[in-house]
Order: C-alpha cells, then sequence, then structure tokens
C-alpha cells in the first residue's frame, strides 16, 4: 500500500495479491485531488481487501468471456429473451476485443481503446459503412451493466467504466410519414383487403400501439362497453420462437380508448372470429385454451397466436400491389402520433396513448413536429395582438 504525488494529485497504490496464471503482483492505482481522498480510499479498499476477501480479490483469473457466461446465468431471469439476443449480438465485438482479458485486469484503456476500434468496425449484417451512434450506444450499456455487477458481485475492486462517457448518438426519426392524401389512399385501398388486415391497420394507426402489443391482444383486453383497450403483454420473435412477455416498460401496460369506428369495426371481426373459432376448437391441431374470452384475437389455424412477422409482410404485398407508399408496422405507430400532435393533442395524452415512459421519450422521438406546433403558437397570438 502506497500514496504519493502524481502530477499534482495524490495516488494511491493498492496491493491486491498476485495473478495465480503469471504470479505478478495486482495492483490496484487510483488519483485523487487531495491527500486526505487518497488516504481515505487506500483505507477502505485494505479493509475489503482483508476482512472479505484475505486470499485476494474475487476471481482474478475469471476471463471477461467466462464473466459474460457467468453473468448470464445469474441473471437471465431478469433480462427478457430480446434482451439477451441484443447482448449476444453487442458481445460479439467486444468479445473479440477484450473477451480473453482476465476481468480485474480490466483497465479504463482498455475500453476506451475498443471503443476507438468501434468508429472504423463493419457492420456484421454486411452493410455498407460502419457502426451508428446507436449501436456504439448499446455496447456501452453492456458494458456498464457487466462491470455494475462484477464490481456488485466482489469481482473486481474497481469499476473501469467509471468516469467513460457513452458514445454520442442523438436520436433521428428519419420514418416518412404518409401525407392525408396518401393515407386516404391507403385506406381506400383497404376496404378491399379483409377484415382481419384492416382490423390490423386501422387499430395500429387508431392506437399508435406497437407491433407486438398489437398480436398480444386478448378478447378480454377488449371493453366494448367502455370502448376501451387494455395493453398487458406484447409478442416477440426471439431466436424463431413466439412468446409473449411483459409490455417493454411499466408505462407500456395501459388503457387506450377507442374511436366508435373501431369499436363497431372490432365487433364485426368478433363474429367473423367465432365463425372460425367454431371450425377449428375441436380439431386435432387446435392449441388455444378453449374459451374465445381468453384467446388472442389473432390466431393461426391451431390456434395459435399470429406471428408479428405476418404483419409486415402483408404491407409490404399490399402496398405494392396498390402502388403506395412503402409502410411498415411502426410507420403507422408514427403516423398516429403525428397526426396527433399535429392536430394540437398534448403531449402527455400523446405518451400516454403511445406508452412511452415519460413525455421526454416523446418529445425527443416527434421533436420536429413539435417546433412546427410551436411556430403556429406564435402565429396564433400574433392574430390576437393584431384585433
Amino acid at each position: 500500500m502506497a500514496i504519493g504525488k502524481f502530477r499534482n494529485k495524490w495516488r494511491a497504490i493498492i496491493s491486491n495479491g498476485r495473478d495465480p496464471n503469471t504470479g505478478k503482483q495486482i495492483r490496484i492505482t487510483k488519483v485523487f485531488n487531495t491527500k486526505k481522498e487518497a488516504m481515505l480510499y487506500e483505507a477502505d479498499m485494505t479493509k475489503k481487501i482483508k476482512t472479505k476477501f484475505p486470499t485476494g480479490y474475487g476471481m482474478t483469473a475469471m476471463t471477461l468471456n467466462e464473466f459474460y457466461e457467468y453473468f448470464k446465468n445469474n441473471y437471465e431471469t431478469l433480462l427478457t429473451p430480446k434482451t439477451l439476443e441484443s447482448y449476444d449480438s453487442s458481445f460479439v465485438r467486444i468479445s473479440a476485443a477484450m473477451g480473453n482479458l482476465p476481468l480485474a485486469k480490466i483497465e479504463t484503456t482498455h475500453i476506451l481503446t475498443f471503443y476507438r476500434q468501434l468508429d472504423t468496425c463493419p457492420r456484421l449484417n454486411g452493410r455498407k459503412g460502419t457502426l451508428s451512434g446507436r449501436t456504439k450506444r448499446k455496447h456501452h450499456e453492456l458494458l456498464s451493466r457487466l462491470f455494475k455487477k462484477a464490481l456488485q458481485w466482489h469481482f473486481i475492486l474497481v469499476n473501469p467504466m467509471d468516469g467513460i462517457d457513452p458514445p454520442k448518438w442523438r436520436y433521428r426519426n428519419n420514418t416518412q410519414i404518409p401525407d392525408k392524401d396518401e393515407l386516404a389512399k391507403l385506406f381506400s385501398a383497404l376496404e378491399n383487403e379483409t377484415l382481419k388486415h384492416r382490423v390490423w391497420v386501422m387499430l395500429t394507426f387508431s392506437t399508435g400501439i406497437r407491433r407486438g402489443e398489437l398480436f398480444g391482444i386478448q378478447w378480454n383486453n377488449i371493453n366494448f362497453e367502455e370502448k376501451t383497450l387494455s395493453i398487458q403483454r406484447s409478442i416477440s420473435n426471439v431466436n424463431h420462437t413466439i412468446a409473449a412477455k411483459e409490455t417493454k416498460t411499466p408505462s407500456s401496460t395501459r388503457v387506450i380508448s377507442l374511436s366508435d369506428t373501431i369499436v363497431s369495426m372490432l365487433k364485426d371481426y368478433r363474429i367473423e372470429y367465432e365463425a372460425y373459432y367454431r371450425q377449428i376448437v375441436n380439431t386435432s391441431i387446435f392449441e388455444g385454451v378453449g374459451r374465445i374470452e381468453d384467446e388472442y384475437i389473432f390466431i393461426t389455424h391451431t390456434g395459435r397466436v399470429s406471428h408479428p412477422d405476418a404483419f409486415n409482410g402483408y404491407l409490404k404485398a399490399m402496398t405494392k400491389r396498390y402502388g403506395l407508399m412503402n409502410i411498415t408496422p411502426h410507420t403507422l405507430r408514427h403516423c398516429s402520433a403525428s397526426y396527433l400532435i399535429a392536430n394540437n393533442v398534448d403531449l402527455q395524452t400523446v405518451a400516454a396513448r403511445l406508452g412511452h415512459a415519460s413525455t421526454a421519450v416523446t418529445q425527443t422521438v416527434y421533436s420536429h413536429l413539435l417546433k412546427s406546433v410551436e411556430r403556429e403558437s406564435a402565429d396564433v397570438m400574433e392574430q390576437i395582438i393584431k384585433k
């Protein structure tokens, strides 16, 4: 243990035993502005090492690759399958850069070097160009969580992520929203489509729900008398497996008011659904629960929930067939929010319908529309002043 001057500051150096593989001494170094801070840190770390970890701190030989598997095995129940899939994708690059390094030996400089490598790293999907700011941010979020847990679980004494700023990234909403004329063409084309497909499109557009939430609706979530829809779950596709999960955030579990047109459409669809249900419920391949109220409103001939990707495939084929602009389920969600904001519906209401965690999220995603609404408010004041 030692404390000394270092570039006009005070540095604490703590010995943490020896590496079991190389026999070299493991040292923990940290710099402070004052000698008192360095002394307090040294005393605290010395106490931890002597009282809790007399034979050396943590499993110093464990590599980052090994810890990642340990992390997943002990934390998996708290993560959604989609999150784990995203983590595995990000860890491919992390593993290539630092995976074989002992966890306790990874320093801030290793992380910063890795971030510089990401600036020139090609995409895994084969597309041209380098990684987006959002993808880089995902790597940062994973590393932050890994080392935070490593510190909490006593595998390391110092978190190398401390003081590292996340890669810069600014959300850009590049979704092309159909104008009123294009929307009218879409609605007109839908008149020639099946009732189920009309419900897919119109329910998504009118409520702004996510694709997974749409397919997670069960009949008991629809209150025809109150004209409301309760969002309780989401259907996701992870590693080619369809599964129900909790909504994206606690605020995503919500109740949305439905318009008279949508309620009427759902009532017609319910009649059609019941006729179809009677045909499949007693077949040998039926896998539903056997009670319409507890069934998903969009099912296959086996009674299982329909695949969410079917919505994307349908929209792609339908818009091409009618010569319309390309539209996805997410386009319809953005379209719903955009028209609400353009018609001066308050941000709190829009955020609640979309299931955003806060109005700050809504403001970030639709900032370009909010600016135009704010401009209109100035024009209103101008008219009042002139009067």
